[in-house]
């Protein structure tokens, strides 16, 4: 048995002992391929402050005279019909920005084809309520909202469409071109001329109903006898009637506030859309010149950096290849 504990206490110092050794090699390997590249950077130091300056040079040059930057904007559109078929409209031009339809692009904004090459993309996307408050707190870009699933929250009439184009200059056309594509739809027209007609009709009801109403107080006030009416703090007349008590006031104001608002839809919603905030035209682009030359910068250096390795451990390499075609 003593034998026996002590071949394990060798077997482990043995085991110890190489793994101590590995470690050793390893962390001796990184140190050498540490000092290579220290003496590789130290002995082309010029060189590569070189490339420094060329590819900072490049840069600046290139993308302040011939590149082209992405400019982005948003509008918020409410639409008074059709909702979801109004989005899906507008999100055909999204197919045709991608398609490069310059056809179709050219027809909808009255622009040429070199114009409509520098729109890349007009998209719409829903606002989403998630408390029910009525207040938008984020945009579905992704497209995720289900009305089955999502049964909490609420898709809100109000959408945002996005615009990313080579010259932000183009806005104003993009906007007129999107609101007469909408707004000029025969269907839509139909639809908002059936709605715009009974709101009319509507209020030109309730307006009787006011009449009726005004009338009625008006008999009231000449002709009750005073024991069946009496006024109020504010002078307005008060009928007791199986001892509740009605104010035709209150009735008055609630009908005039349903005229007044059914108005104010035909005087801001009369068209299949309504623009809510316009495209604000930004004078910087979504990346600015100094995000592209580091990019640029970093892809220079990189690539220098490795051809200067290349030829300056060009011996090392080709002998290493050469022991390589002994072995096989």
């Amino acid at each position: 048995m003593p034998e026996q504990n002590n071949t394990q206490e060798i077997d482990l110092f043995e085991l110890f002992s190489r793994i101590s050794k590995s470690f050793n090699n390893f962390f001796n390997h990184l140190l050498r391929i540490f000092l290579i590249i220290l003496g590789f950077f130290v002995r082309k130091f010029w060189y590569i402050l070189a490339l420094v300056v060329i590819g900072t040079t490049g840069s600046l040059f290139y993308f302040k005279q011939l590149a082209s930057f992405d400019y982005e904007s948003t509008m918020n559109v409410k639409p008074n019909i059709e909702s979801a078929q109004i989005l899906n409209k507008i999100n055909n031009l999204y197919t045709f920005t991608q398609e490069s339809n310059n056809p179709q692009l050219r027809n909808i904004f009255s622009i040429d084809s070199v114009t409509a090459n520098k729109i890349l993309e007009i998209k719409a996307c829903w606002y989403i309520d998630e408390d029910r408050d009525s207040i938008p707190d984020y945009v579905d870009y992704k497209n995720e909202f289900s009305l089955l699933v999502d049964t909490t929250w609420q898709r809100m009439e109000l959408f945002e469409i996005k615009v990313k184009t080579l010259d932000n200059s183009l806005l104003p056309k993009i906007s007129q071109g999107i609101k007469n594509y909408i707004n000029n739809d025969m269907f839509f027209n139909k639809r908002m001329q059936i709605k715009n007609n009974q709101l009319k009709q509507l209020i030109a009801k309730t307006q009787i109903e006011l009449n009726e109403l005004d009338s009625l107080q008006m008999y009231y006030m000449k002709n009750v006898d005073k024991k069946n009416a009496t006024t109020d703090s504010k002078g307005q007349i008060v009928f007791l009637k199986e001892s509740k008590i009605e104010l035709l006031h209150k009735d008055v104001i609630s009908l005039t506030r349903e005229i007044q608002k059914h108005q104010m839809e035909l005087e801001l919603y009369n068209k299949p859309m309504t623009i809510i905030e316009d495209f604000i035209a930004h004078n910087k682009p979504i990346k600015s010149y100094i995000d592209y030359n580091i990019k640029f910068n970093v892809i220079i250096i990189l690539f220098g950096v490795f051809i200067i390795f290349i030829i300056d451990q060009r011996k090392r390499i080709s002998e290493f290849l050469n022991k390589v075609k002994e072995k096989k």
